[in-house]
């Protein structure tokens, strides 16, 4: 098992090998188009995804890597958002939760990105969150297949879940954040 990291500025990937415990240069790919801090990488069953997350209220800056290695604007539309959560649901899709835009505060919509051979390239709503808010924390549990939204900007320090097979999310009451107004990432750890 290994860990990949690029910046923007930097062409080659440096990649973290847990078993030795060693960093190394990984693959060269070109530099990404006009891209901006603070975006989300992952890959997905068709491709190497660059979403923007800061700065977006109407125009969007996504990027896929091609089969020939070559940065391409991701063109599937999506909803015009600053600060949203990103994380992963349990099949693996790309999650998009909440966010903010100028007109509209901080917003309770969520998506998810199906990007496969089956759906193609579609965005789709997985239901509002109960607190609308911009920069949480989105992780998934494997073992259950539940969906977790810490804190956030806007949340009042609350976390959220959508349980596998369910359409609504629901606060959980025994989890409560020190700094409820913070951007936050979080993971889960199975054990």
């Amino acid at each position: 098992m290994c860990l990949e990291v690029r910046t923007r500025d930097v062409k080659s990937w440096k990649k973290f090998d847990f078993e030795s415990g060693q960093w190394s240069y990984g693959t060269e790919t070109p530099p990404i188009g006009k891209i901006q801090s603070f975006s989300y990488l992952c890959s997905t069953e068709l491709s190497l995804m660059c979403l923007n997350n800061y700065g977006d209220y109407n125009h969007r800056e996504d990027w896929t890597l091609d089969y020939n290695n070559n940065w391409i604007r991701f063109e599937v539309e999506r909803l015009p958002r600053d600060h949203p959560g990103f994380g992963r649901d349990p099949r693996g899709y790309i999650l998009i939760i909440g966010g903010k835009q100028e007109s509209n505060g901080y917003l309770p919509m969520t998506e998810v990105l199906l990007n496969d051979e089956t759906y193609g390239n579609k965005w789709a709503s997985i239901g509002e969150l109960n607190k609308a808010r911009a920069s949480p924390g989105v992780s998934s549990s494997m073992k259950n297949g539940t969906i977790y939204v810490v804190g956030g900007k806007g949340s009042e320090g609350s976390t959220e879940i959508l349980e596998q097979g369910s359409e609504s999310w629901k606060i959980i009451s025994n989890i409560s954040l020190k700094y409820p107004e913070q951007e936050y990432v979080s993971a889960i750890l199975n054990r």
